[in-house]
């Protein structure tokens, strides 16, 4: 058998969010959990760097996919987005 190939973070959070009992999530606040660990997970990988002390707090610096839906989505609206 093949080994699947490990999470991503944002994978990991929501599964560890989801109540057993009901198989909802167990907290209010999962969205912006989950939006945090893509744009970590984006900052890990060198795609994008954050400059708090900047206007523009993200920058893009690499749009090649990734091949996670979730990270490759992100990463599109952020390089597509103007700054404001």
């Amino acid at each position: 058998m093949k080994p699947h190939p490990p999470l991503h973070l944002h994978e990991e959070l929501a599964l560890l969010a989801i109540r057993d009992d009901k198989g909802s999530f167990a907290c209010s606040f999962i969205d912006y959990a989950v939006a945090a660990a893509v744009l970590a997970e984006l900052a890990f990988k060198e795609r994008i760097e954050i400059e708090p002390s900047k206007r523009q707090w993200i920058n893009v610096l690499d749009t090649r996919t990734l091949g996670d839906p979730v990270m490759d989505a992100c990463l599109e609206k952020m390089a597509a987005a103007k700054p404001s």
